[in-house]
Parts: C-alpha cells; sequence; structure tokens
C-alpha cells in the first residue's frame, strides 16, 4: 500500500492511495494509509468524497482503533467499479464538507459517458472489454476483468434459490432486454447501467436494485445511500409469491434509472 498527497483543484488536499480490499464479517474494507488516517484525524468517523478507481464516491473513514481508520466499500460501490474482495483499489479522498443530501446528479457511481463541455452523454454507445466482454459507457473503465459461470453460484444450494433467481430475472426481463452476467461474489443486470443484482444464499435470495428515492416494500431489507440521490434497495426473497406486483412496478422504474431516463427527465412510478 503507498500513498502521496495531491492538492484538490477547491483548495482542500486529496490524499491518494493504493489499497487491497479486506473483509470484517460480511463488510468490505480497505485500510487508509497511516499518514491519510493522520491527515484527517486519529479520531472518529470523518466523511470524504472522492474516487474508487476512478469511481466517484462519498463515504465514511471509520475509525478502527490505535490511530488507524478504515473505509467500508458496499457491494454497490464494488459493482460500479468492477471490483471486489482480495483485489488492490486506487483511492483518491477529500474532506467533504457537504450534506449528504447535496445536489450531486445521479451518477449511477460514476459509470456516466460524457459529451462535449462535460455534459452527460446519454446516447453514447456502450464500449465492451475485448477480453470479459462486460460493458461500460466509458472506455477502459477499470474493472475486474474476468469471466464466472452463473450455475456456480447455485452449487450447494437449495433449488428454491434457482427458482427465485429465475423469477427475479424473469421480472427484470419484463422490462426490456436486459444483459446478465456473473461476478465473483453477485449476479447483476445491465442496460447501459447495472441497475440491479442477485445474491444467492443457501434458503434464499438477496436481490437489490436501484432507485432515485427511497421506496417501501413489505420484502426489503435495508436501503442504502451511497451517493446523495442513488437509493440502493436490498431485499430478501423466500418464496415465489413475494414477487408481487409493487416490486415490478420497482423493477420498471430501477429498469428506467438502467437506462439513464433519470438524466432525461424521466418519472418515477410510486410504490
Amino acid at each position: 500500500m503507498n500513498s502521496d498527497v495531491l492538492g484538490h483543484h477547491t483548495g482542500a488536499p486529496e490524499y491518494r492511495f493504493t489499497a487491497r480490499i479486506h473483509r470484517l464479517g460480511a463488510n468490505p474494507y480497505v485500510d487508509a494509509p497511516p499518514r491519510v488516517s493522520a491527515a484527517f484525524g486519529r479520531r472518529g468517523a470523518v466523511a470524504v468524497k472522492g474516487t474508487l478507481n476512478g469511481v466517484p464516491i462519498r463515504a465514511t473513514l471509520v475509525a478502527a482503533g490505535g490511530g488507524r481508520h478504515r473505509l467500508y466499500v458496499n457491494g454497490f460501490m464494488r459493482t460500479a467499479a468492477g471490483v471486489d474482495v482480495g483485489e488492490t483499489v486506487r483511492l483518491a479522498l477529500s474532506p467533504d464538507g457537504a450534506s449528504r443530501r447535496g445536489r450531486v446528479p445521479v451518477q449511477a457511481l460514476g459509470q456516466l459517458g460524457r459529451g462535449r463541455r462535460g455534459r452527460i452523454d446519454t446516447e453514447r454507445p456502450l464500449w465492451t472489454c475485448p477480453r470479459c466482454g462486460h460493458q461500460f459507457v466509458s472506455r477502459n473503465l477499470w474493472h475486474s476483468c474476468a469471466r464466472h459461470d452463473l450455475n456456480d453460484h447455485f452449487k450447494g444450494k437449495d433449488p428454491l434459490v434457482r427458482a427465485l433467481f429465475n423469477r427475479f430475472r424473469g421480472v427484470m426481463e419484463s422490462c426490456g432486454p436486459v444483459t446478465v452476467y456473473a461476478q465473483k461474489t453477485r449476479i447483476v443486470f445491465q442496460v447501459k447501467v447495472r441497475f440491479a443484482a442477485c445474491h444467492p444464499r443457501t434458503r434464499w435470495l438477496d436481490g437489490g436494485i436501484s432507485l432515485t428515492r427511497r421506496a417501501r416494500h413489505p420484502r426489503l431489507l435495508r436501503v442504502e445511500q451511497p451517493v446523495p440521490g442513488w437509493y440502493a434497495h436490498v431485499f430478501r426473497f423466500r418464496r415465489l409469491s413475494d414477487f408481487d406486483a409493487r416490486f415490478a412496478r420497482l423493477a420498471r422504474e430501477a429498469y428506467r434509472m438502467g437506462q439513464r431516463e433519470h438524466l432525461r427527465g424521466g418519472k418515477n412510478e410510486k410504490a
């Protein structure tokens, strides 16, 4: 792990370093170098903003004892950056003085193409990695370049888990054309950007969709907000009947986010 400090264009210092993603229980994280912990203050939590392999993030440095800090890297950050536990990533962090409810546009965690004069280009063709075949809106975006077999996610699992996944997949594909591919620890769904993901468990299925607002549903497990205006909804499905009409409406809304319609003023369905 190494680090250096650069001047930020706003005058605030920006700290760049590389670190390996570790796992503590169910929570992936990276350790901040000692000089970064010292710069941000050795005690307490610190709100930071910056990039993870070039993908914009907002997060919190959490005190880990002994003057150290760690940064938890949630599933939606890892999915957007195309990285996973055990990989080494590049980070650039600076103090985040803005409110987490600020006016940062939804950026699909950095997967927005930009056209002339920095304007968001929602029509640019996707770039396909020649090695793994995964697609991104930005050419040569760093990612975990590997192919995985979708069937491997269901080895040793209750057969119901595969049936739940098939139902989840059917709901997503009913919204329109979808690209589905397996990563090391999840199965992701993409239109122009990734808008949904599944984590097959031993006896149930955890599935997530991304929305521009906080929604409600009986099967909702939790809602994460990696950046302002981006709400990651995680559901737990135990029965095929859990996929009701209300969830289908939320899936259509997430699909439109995957098409980046929210950047063109698309409307949400309330559920």
